[in-house]
């Protein structure tokens, strides 16, 4: 009978590449000698290790993440657009730097997407959630994304960590009107207005968790801090963020933010609110033509065939200008949702797209709407359904406020 150390080495290093993680890899390197040198002899085991966990729609992603958290604080933007050019019109370039990084960047890379798939998970679940209708358990197996909503929801964080490497050392200057006009030029504009508004829909719920994980752990005040100050302590990136999740109080809660508290930040909500603002373009989006509409598009192969996005965004943003199509104040109930992330055929077979319609008023978000109301209890106010124009929203057995 054969054993491990007399078959050939084309078989042992086909075995390591279907192995999980790293480090199921580095413990098969120490099981013996011939292992270990039929690993040195087969090139591209670690690279093969990561494209079969990453998955190829999203591996231009995950190394361009990793290369732009790399780029030095004054990076030359030549350099900048060298990157961002290679990940929308060549991304198999950027996917071929994997064949030259060491292990432990290519760990990194792994390490990213794993954090990202589970805060994915996490996202639609609770998004799910709020919608308060009897519809398949998020918890139970019969509730999985599909193929291209799973790509949807990982393509919007990585494209929020993205912009964090790239601009967070900008600090207070995210609200100059020169800074906008650069990220716009520089990344937004690259992407349709719904998937601009896929990345509030992520940077909100980001700042839910850093909400909620920090009131948990006993930074109360850290939690319910005012909206722009969690938004700057969250572009500290998607890592801070799961380091957050992690920790327990007892490891030493102020370790991350000791060594955050000095460096710069920015508030991606306030760019995205920016950079639509055209003043001069009055028109409704129903107004607009088939040709007008479809140079909304960004020129570059679009990898989003589902129009569920496009079809989410378009029905709550029919009646409104230009100026609105980005992180509209009426829709953060619809963000909580992840309303532009889900596939068509799931928002038509729920009948969820009347929920997508523009409503008239101010509605808050439910997390917002319970901050306000865990506020004015705290301070002794009196709290009713009429003051805050709430009496369509109600608690579920899940503590979620949903709306309709």
């Amino acid at each position: 009978m054969p054993t491990l150390t007399t078959l050939p080495c084309e078989i042992v290093v086909a075995i390591l590449t279907e192995l999980d993680d790293f480090q199921s890899l580095a413990s098969s390197l120490l099981t013996c000698r011939y292992v270990y040198g039929c690993f040195k002899e087969g090139h591209g085991v670690e690279t093969s290790l990561v494209r079969r966990h990453v998955t190829p729609a999203l591996l231009p992603y995950a190394v361009a993440t990793l290369e732009m958290s790399q780029l030095p604080k004054q990076c030359p933007y030549s350099r900048v657009y060298g990157l961002l050019n290679a990940l929308y019109y060549n991304p198999d370039q950027l996917v071929g730097h994997m064949k030259t990084m060491p292990r432990k960047t290519l760990q990194k890379i792994l390490r990213m997407y794993d954090i990202i798939h589970d805060l994915v998970k996490e996202y639609a679940k609770k998004a799910w959630l709020r919608f308060g209708q009897k519809r398949a358990d998020p918890d139970s197996p019969g509730f999985t994304l599909s193929h291209d909503e799973h790509f949807r929801f990982c393509r919007a964080f990585y494209r929020v960590e993205i912009f964090y490497s790239l601009f967070r050392h900008s600090g207070n200057d995210s609200n100059n009107g020169t800074f906008m006009v650069i990220a716009n030029h520089c990344f937004f504009s690259r992407h349709a207005p719904w998937e601009n508004e896929q990345l509030g829909c992520v940077s909100s719920f980001l700042e839910s968790m850093f909400a909620r994980v920090s009131s948990k752990s006993g930074l109360y005040w850290l939690g319910h801090s005012d909206k722009e100050y969690r938004q700057r302590w969250i572009s500290h990136g998607i890592e801070f963020i799961n380091e957050l999740i992690t920790m327990n109080k007892s490891d030493g809660w102020w370790g991350p933010f000791d060594t955050s508290f000095r460096e710069r930040t920015v508030n991606i909500q306030t760019v995205l609110t920016g950079i639509q603002e055209d003043k001069t373009d009055k028109r409704a989006l129903r107004d607009y033509s088939r040709d007008d509409l479809r140079s909304l598009a960004p020129d570059y192969v679009n990898e989003d065939t589902d129009k569920g996005g496009y079809k989410a965004w378009r029905t709550a943003h029919i009646g409104l200008p230009k100026s609105s199509w980005v992180m509209h104040i009426n829709h953060g109930w619809l963000r909580d949702h992840a309303y532009v992330l889900w596939d068509l055929d799931r928002l038509q077979k729920h009948d969820l797209l009347k929920k997508c319609r523009s409503v008239h008023g101010y509605r808050l978000s439910p997390i917002l709407l319970r901050e306000v109301v865990e506020m004015r209890m705290a301070m002794g106010l009196p709290v009713t359904a009429h003051r805050f124009n709430r009496s369509d929203w109600t608690y579920d057995r899940n503590g979620f406020l949903h709306w309709g």
